[in-house]
């Protein structure tokens, strides 16, 4: 076998190590096998037009998407998150949003103390160890020329190349300040509460439907009562008839129940639903 279909062998076959797993989180199709309870450790979009990223060919990753909206999409993580949302069995249920948005609120708050405090000792510390550590640098790195320079003028007498000794690494700034790269905005955690106020609105306004007012169902009871009366006395000539037809309508009004037996979930107070 020839060294190139050797290492093409390798991609598709070779099982990186759990540690090689958590630094290359796409290398794997990862893809789930019921019969075996566990995921696809074949390389990722093995067998597809799409080596590197994605399932690979045995768990759909030459599945293609042919209708709706998005149809078009080619990149394999957005077409398996769209099969997902279409499988969801209650789309229009926006509680899930509110709860992510409540949860972001509070990681929001949380780093909010953590990059201030990351800043200002930042700030405070600046220039101190990395200026100490550059002046560190610069006598080693005097030490070290002289050292070679001694070693050159000598003739290489008794040193080898390999023997040279190797020059000091300068200081990594980030190695003695965490700078944060920006500060955040408390005010947007603000935003972020309105948001949350607008998807609430927006789920009591979906449990509304179907549902009717008390107001509303009271004054439609109140018109109905005045065209019962109505069209009792333009039809029942006789006044005694009359009387007993408007007492026993007003009676049996009196054993219609209003709430249902059993309340309904998702319906807000001060509404009844209609049977």
């Amino acid at each position: 076998m020839s060294s190139t279909n050797s290492i093409r062998a390798h991609e598709s076959k070779h099982v990186p190590t759990a540690y090689e797993g958590k630094l290359e989180p796409n290398y794997y199709c990862r893809g789930w096998n019921e019969k075996r309870q566990k995921y696809c450790k074949i390389r990722a979009g093995a067998g597809t037009d799409h080596k590197g990223s994605g399932r690979c060919k045995s768990h759909g990753g030459n599945s293609v998407v042919t209708s709706g909206r998005y149809s078009g999409i080619a990149r394999p993580s957005i077409k398996e998150k769209l099969e997902q949302f279409e499988a969801d069995a209650d789309p229009l249920n926006l509680l899930p949003e509110v709860q992510l948005l409540r949860a972001l609120i509070l990681d929001f708050v949380n780093r909010y103390d953590e990059s201030t405090d990351a800043l200002v000792a930042w700030r405070n510390s600046f220039g101190t160890s990395y200026q100490a550590a550059v002046k560190l640098w610069r006598d080693e790195y005097s030490d070290w020329r002289e050292k070679v320079t001694d070693i050159y003028e000598g003739g290489w007498r008794d040193v080898e190349a390999d023997d040279l000794p190797a020059p000091p690494e300068p200081p990594d700034p980030f190695e003695h300040e965490n700078k944060p790269r920006q500060v955040l905005d408390i005010l947007s955690a603000g935003k972020f509460v309105g948001e949350v106020g607008k998807m609430v609105e927006r789920i009591e306004k979906q449990r509304q439907e179907g549902t009717i007012r008390l107001e509303t169902l009271d004054r439609v009871l109140e018109q109905l009562g005045v065209e019962v009366v109505k069209a009792v006395q333009q039809h029942v000539p006789d006044a005694d008839t009359r009387t007993a037809l408007l007492r026993d309508i007003e009676k049996q009004w009196g054993t219609i129940r209003l709430e249902p037996t059993t309340a309904r979930p998702g319906a807000p107070q001060g509404a009844r639903e209609l049977n």
